[in-house]
């Protein structure tokens, strides 16, 4: 038995050469070498961050403060117009300071607007001009008026009484005791806004 499986064993041997010899003998076939290209990635772009500019503040513009308008002052009273002067009867009894003769007078006008507005009449007691003594545009100073009486402007009139004497104007007046002798005789408007420019009713 024993010499049975050497002879199997070398059977096996001798085949088993057999077999690498075939194998050895027979023309090899190549394996394909496969060439590996590399191809790197493409770079990443690096983002440079610009801080933006800070956004300005807003200056805010002062606010103006309105200019309210002027409140405009009331005008004063316009001049009286047909301004005139006539003769009155003098009074059966003339007032003691003139003695036992006298003048009358009587000054009449028309206001525009008599709302709020009296009149009063002067007698310009000075000779301020030639060849009448006052005129339309001649000025008159306060020092050379007396006043001959007061009157709403509506009532359009207004009456005195002077002295009897032609030698120095058309009659006279006393002024404490100093007698005052009338050139002329203007009537003004006035209210609580103000005057009106003077307007010769007669003049000397």
């Amino acid at each position: 038995m024993t010499s049975h499986l050497l002879r199997r064993t070398g059977l096996a041997a001798a085949g088993l050469l057999i077999a690498v010899a075939g194998c050895t003998s027979a023309s090899a076939t190549p394996i394909p070498t496969v060439a590996l290209t590399f191809t790197p990635p493409a770079p990443t772009a690096t983002l440079s961050l610009t801080p933006a500019p800070p956004t300005p503040t807003p200056t805010l513009a002062p606010t103006p403060t309105p200019t309210l308008a002027p409140t405009l002052a009331p005008a004063p009273p316009a001049a009286p117009t047909a301004v005139t002067m006539a003769d009155l009867t003098p009074p059966a009894t003339c007032p003691a300071a003139f003695g036992a003769s006298c003048f009358a007078y009587k000054v009449t006008w028309t206001e525009p607007d008599p709302a709020g507005v009296t009149l009063t009449a002067y007698a310009v007691t000075k000779c301020l001009a030639k060849p009448r003594c006052v005129a339309a545009t001649t000025p008159i100073t306060a020092a050379d008026l007396y006043s001959l009486g007061t009157a709403s402007a509506s009532t359009g009139s207004l009456s005195f009484v002077v002295g009897d004497g032609e030698s120095n104007g058309d009659g006279w007046v006393m002024s404490g005791s100093t007698t005052l002798y009338l050139y002329a005789v203007v009537v003004q408007a006035s209210s609580s806004s103000g005057k009106s420019p003077f307007v010769v009713a007669w003049s000397w």
